[in-house]
C-alpha cells in the first residue's frame, strides 16, 4: 500500500524542470530591466525638468535644474534634496556654454515666463536610451527614445 505525497526522484525531476526554466529566462529579462530601468529615469528626469520650470513660473523667479553626470544625481532649484540616478546609466547634459559649471555638472534654467535656456538630457544603457530636449521658447519637455548611436525614434 502506498501512502500520499511525492517520492524523493518526483521532487527531483520538479527541481531539474525548475531549474531549467529560471536557466533560460532570468537571463531574457536583463534587456527588459535595463530597458525598464531606462525609461524610469528618464520619466524622472523629465519630471524633475516639468517641476522645476514649475516653480520658476510659481516663484516668478529663475529656478535651475542642476545635474552631475559624474555623481549620477540631480537637483532642483530649492536646493533641499538631491536626486540619485541608477550608476550603470550614461548621462550626457546639453546646455548654455554659460551654465556648465565643469565638464560632468551643469544646469538648465527656466524663466518666470515659462521659457528656459534650453538644452538636452541624454540618458543611455548601451545602445538604447531617452533623450530629453528643453525647447528654449516654451520650456516644455519632450521625451524621445534613441537607439543606436543615439538615433531618435
Amino acid at each position: 500500500m502506498r501512502s500520499a505525497g511525492f517520492t524523493l526522484i518526483e521532487l527531483m525531476v520538479v527541481l531539474a524542470v525548475v531549474g531549467l526554466l529560471a536557466g533560460v529566462t532570468v537571463p531574457q529579462m536583463g534587456p527588459a530591466m535595463a530597458a525598464a530601468r531606462i525609461k524610469s529615469s528618464g520619466r524622472d528626469v523629465a519630471s524633475a525638468l516639468r517641476h522645476t520650470r514649475a516653480l520658476a513660473i510659481s516663484q516668478h523667479r529663475p529656478c535651475q535644474f542642476f545635474l552631475d553626470m559624474r555623481q549620477h544625481v540631480y537637483q532642483l532649484c530649492d536646493g533641499r534634496k538631491r536626486y540619485a540616478l541608477p550608476s550603470a546609466l550614461e548621462i550626457k547634459l546639453d546646455t548654455a556654454s554659460t551654465l556648465l559649471v565643469s565638464d560632468h555638472q551643469g544646469s538648465i534654467e527656466f524663466y518666470p515666463d515659462g521659457s528656459s535656456s534650453g538644452g538636452r538630457v541624454t540618458i543611455r544603457y548601451g545602445q538604447r536610451g531617452v533623450q530629453l530636449d528643453v525647447n528654449w521658447l516654451t520650456g516644455m519637455v519632450t521625451e524621445t527614445e534613441v537607439t543606436g548611436a543615439g538615433k531618435a525614434n
